[in-house]
């Protein structure tokens, strides 16, 4: 999970990023902003889906190696990402404000 995991959210974040940066150096474009939505979304789901799927069935305090408790808690703090798609496109839309 931990290296599958890391690789796929490194991907999608940087993505994310590269998008947000793009719209946000180029403000009259919708094209771009339309992007940074959708790879915003991608990520959010991302986040939901792994959250869902493979880390919610640990209890993050039965593991003793560090690194992988951190990465769990850090998992585990889903945030915007728990939203439903239609409410994750109004919060990031009010933070791009």
């Amino acid at each position: 999970m931990e290296d599958d995991y890391e690789k796929q959210a490194s991907k999608l974040d940087t993505l994310a990023s590269l998008a947000a940066w793009d719209a946000n150096t180029d403000l009259d474009n919708s094209e771009k902003e339309k992007a940074d939505e959708e790879a915003k979304l991608k990520l959010s789901t991302f986040k939901k889906e792994s959250w869902k799927n493979e880390t919610s069935q640990y209890d993050v305090d039965c593991f003793s190696n560090g690194s992988t408790k951190r990465q769990l808690m850090f998992i585990n703090a889903v945030g915007v990402a728990a939203l439903e798609e239609k409410d994750v496109e109004t919060v990031s839309y009010s933070i791009s404000l």
